[in-house]
């Protein structure tokens, strides 16, 4: 990136200092940091777009296409980082419904600032709502149907920033989930790699089917792609 400008913004938050970096590159490009620990970058951010168009995939086939590409859905996006699995939902998903749980308060206010450009403000976008705090809070304390969930929380499972979302990967943050899920609604998880533990359990559910699907993710010209993860829970399959 050398001759365009770097905008650094910094934070305090209870996990540490979160530092956003915009590059004013044409299109813009930006990376978020928690304490040292990268949680997305905009240049390698292809399988955040994948989980947004899988995601939708999994739903449809899930409940037959008419009803799915209707638009007449509610979405919940865990983790709104970028904004860009966000915005490559909105571009596919019609005029249905999408709360977005962010537990960075600073995450939403630069989404709704420095990188307007990046994600083309979808947060204004007059499907979206924003829940700003802990995913477990908002599943649990809630009571309406979800059809589709898409999960970027750190890492996955095997690569945690914040100690505390190993819930959501657990048995009791499945079941969590199962219970907010409408019937053949998707829970799809992003996942830096594949993690044995959190598939057992997943082959374990009494009430859905699980399954996976690799998605590389071009890096830098002469640079091995990255290789990521995304899984798939169909609630009742």
């Amino acid at each position: 990136m050398t001759g365009f400008e770097t905008q650094t913004y910094r934070a305090a938050t209870s996990a540490g200092e979160l530092v956003l970096q915009v590059r004013g590159t044409t299109p813009p490009s930006a990376s978020l940091i928690l304490e040292g620990m990268f949680l997305i970058d905009s240049d390698s951010a292809e399988s955040e777009r994948e989980l947004a168009r899988l995601g939708l995939e999994a739903l449809q086939r899930a409940r037959g296409r008419g009803r799915a590409a209707s638009g007449d859905v509610r979405v919940v996006v865990g983790g709104l980082g970028l904004g860009i699995t966000l915005r490559a939902l909105l571009d596919a998903m019609g005029e249905g419904g999408v709360t977005v749980v962010e537990v960075f308060d600073p995450v939403v206010a630069w989404n709704r600032g420095p990188l307007v450009a990046l994600n083309g403000d979808a947060l204004r976008d007059p499907r979206v709502s924003c829940f700003v705090g802990d995913l477990r809070e908002y599943v649990t304390q809630g009571s309406d149907a979800i059809d589709l969930f898409l999960l970027d929380i750190d890492n996955g499972p095997t690569w945690l920033a914040l100690p505390s979302n190993a819930w959501l990967y657990s048995r009791v943050g499945l079941e969590a989930l199962h219970a907010r899920l409408a019937p053949a609604g998707v829970a799809a998880f992003w996942a830096t790699e594949r993690a044995p533990d959190f598939e057992a359990r997943l082959a374990d559910l009494p009430w859905g089917a699980w399954s996976y699907a690799s998605v590389r993710t071009p890096v830098r010209p002469g640079e091995p792609p990255l290789e990521c993860c995304v899984y798939f829970v169909v609630c009742g399959a």
